[in-house]
């Protein structure tokens, strides 16, 4: 499932080959916190050369000039889409814990940045795209925000 670009395509045709449709953010963040699990369940570190390939490129692929995640389907992501990149985000964090990169801490960082100063609407709701402006809030939304919020907290607590 992993593409030309070392990001993870949504699936595989019937010859169980990629399937080009469409990359998510949340996608890449699953095998990040997958493999920095199975990593340290294993004590098997190599498993966290791939998990870095891939934030890598997901960093690279899937930002906007200022390095803020979107994903495809914005500003109309329908039920599930908002939650994506918050997934991303805490996965990146069990990374970063796993195999510290200071490249992981400044993506973090100017996202709650973003999220804080272009994404918060007049009743401290986080809206969908994190570069702005405020549009709409709701439940997925806010969990997506405050987890990319909680992740930046975390990767550079001491």
């Amino acid at each position: 499932m992993i593409n030309s670009n070392n990001l993870i395509n949504d699936g595989l045709n019937s010859s169980c080959h990629n399937n080009g449709k469409t990359v998510w953010s949340y996608n890449q963040g699953v095998i990040l916190g997958g493999l920095a699990a199975l990593a340290k369940d294993t004590n098997d570190n190599s498993l966290l050369q791939p998990a870095q390939s891939i934030a890598q490129a997901a960093i690279s692929n899937l930002t906007d000039a200022n390095d803020i995640l979107h994903d495809a389907c914005e500003p109309n992501c329908g039920q599930d889409g908002p939650q994506f990149k918050g997934i991303f985000t805490r996965n990146l964090a069990i990374l970063d814990r796993a195999a510290p990169q200071q490249q992981y801490v400044t993506f973090l960082e100017a996202n709650a940045g973003s999220i804080w100063n272009n994404d918060l609407g007049p009743n401290d709701e986080f809206g969908l795209i994190w570069s702005g402006p405020y549009s709409q809030g709701n439940a997925a939304t806010q969990t997506s925000a405050i987890d990319c919020v909680l992740a930046a907290d975390e990767a550079t607590a001491p």
